[in-house]
This record gives structure tokens, C-alpha cells and sequence, in this order.
């Protein structure tokens, strides 16, 4: 016999049901059930898991009100939604994910969205959620660059995002650590250290000389050499040490 919580809260007992729809993916109605939540959340910060769980018996059709239940019943349990409590920055870092987002985001500032997902291992919705809190509570702050969305800590000064933007490109590390050990490297030395094709590594400079992060000069046989900029040397060496981006 089967226990169902009806919209009162309380309990009844049915006989046993034989359906023939295909059980839910738990990750898929997990990530609808948060975007549901998250838009109840746009209304108000104090969650109603009751109000929750109509809305989502409301939008939700295709699936069984078990299924329901037994996620909502598990995103309780994991903290990734409390019931009748309001949403302050303490309970927001309740949340194992929030938390795990918010050290990353501090540890690699200018970390894409891609790599959040691959660290914390959920459904894209579910990780986007854990931003859009993270966010409304000024813990983190969106930028773009491009195309490309990425993220930083709340309190972390803007001057270097394109700095710590561009320590994530492929490539850009090993070139930046180059120069700032040898200010004053020439391209030829950077092909030979790096060991990379003369094109790309002309490109990638000529991007960096663009965004301010270095600066080329001449020697008097015309020989390029690449330094870092001055001012962005402390936060280069900084950044570097920590080791994230190599």
C-alpha cells in the first residue's frame, strides 16, 4: 500500500497503482523543479515547499505527483531548498553547492560557467540556479566578455577581471609565467621555451598587448621583446602562486 502526502499535508493510504509511464530522470525534473522554485523565489524569499509542490503539480503534467514528491522530498533533505525559512546570505551558504560554487568562484575569479558544471558534477539548470542565488545575495558578480559569461567574487575589484579572464585561455598561463620570469623576453625565446608554433603565440601576445596585460618594446636590432605591464605585475605574481593556473 502506498502513502501519498495530499495538498493538506496529510497522509492517505491507496491501493497499489500500476502505471506504464517510464520512471523520470531525477536530474531532469530536478532542474524543472528548481526553475519553478526559482521563479517563485523572483516573488518572494521566503519558500513555501507547499506552494512549491502545487505549482509544480500545476506546470509539471507529464509526470507522476510521486515522482514529485520524491524529489522535492530529496532537494529538502540536501538543503538545496528550505521550507518556511527566509533566504538570508547565512542559510544561502547552508547549501553544500552554493558553498562549493562561492570557493571555487574565490579560488579561480574569471571561472567560467562550463567549469562550474564540471566541478560541482549537476544538470546545467540545477547550476544556474545555485548562480542566480549566489548572485541576488552579492556573495558573486556575472560579467561577459564576448560571448563568454563568467564569474567573480562580489567584493573583488573590477580593474583585473580581463587579467584573471584570460589566465583561464589555453595557452595564456604558461605565456604570462614565461614573461613575468624573463621581462623582456623576446618572441624567439618564447617559441623556443614554450614550444609553440610562431602564428599562434603572435596571436595570443597581440591579444594581450590589446587588453593591457603586456606590452612590447624593440631592441636596436629590431628584435621584439614582451614585458608585463608594471601595474599588473603583484597581481599577476599573486594569482600564479596559487597554482589553479597551471
Amino acid at each position: 500500500m502506498d502513502v501519498v502526502v495530499n495538498d493538506s499535508g496529510s497522509e492517505s493510504h491507496v491501493s497499489p497503482s500500476f502505471s506504464t509511464e517510464k520512471p523520470p530522470n531525477d536530474s531532469s525534473l530536478e532542474d524543472r523543479v528548481l526553475f519553478i522554485a526559482d521563479q517563485l523565489m523572483e516573488r518572494r524569499y521566503v519558500l513555501d515547499l507547499d506552494d512549491l509542490y502545487k505549482e509544480c503539480i500545476r506546470v509539471v503534467r507529464d509526470v507522476e505527483k510521486r515522482h514529485i514528491e520524491n524529489v522535492l522530498s530529496d532537494l529538502t533533505r540536501r538543503k538545496v531548498l528550505i521550507h518556511g525559512k527566509a533566504l538570508t546570505r547565512q542559510v544561502l551558504l547552508e547549501n553544500p553547492y552554493r558553498k562549493q560554487i562561492l570557493e571555487l568562484v574565490k579560488r579561480e575569479p574569471g571561472l567560467h560557467f562550463s567549469r562550474i558544471k564540471a566541478c560541482i558534477n549537476k544538470e546545467s539548470r540545477t547550476v544556474q540556479w545555485h548562480l542566480r542565488m549566489l548572485e541576488k545575495f552579492d556573495f558573486i558578480r556575472e560579467e561577459r566578455f564576448g560571448n563568454n559569461v563568467v564569474y567573480f567574487d562580489f567584493l573583488q575589484d573590477k580593474q583585473h577581471d580581463r587579467l584573471h579572464y584570460y589566465l583561464h585561455k589555453e595557452g595564456a598561463p604558461a605565456i604570462l609565467m614565461a614573461i613575468l620570469n624573463h621581462p623582456g623576453i623576446t618572441i624567439a625565446e618564447l617559441i623556443e621555451q614554450l614550444q609553440m608554433p610562431r602564428s599562434t603565440l603572435a596571436r595570443k601576445i597581440n591579444v594581450l598587448v590589446v587588453e593591457g596585460i603586456v606590452t612590447v618594446s624593440y631592441k636596436e636590432t629590431q628584435v621584439m621583446c614582451v614585458s608585463i605591464v608594471e601595474g599588473i605585475v603583484p597581481v599577476l605574481q599573486k594569482a600564479l602562486k596559487t597554482g589553479v593556473y597551471t
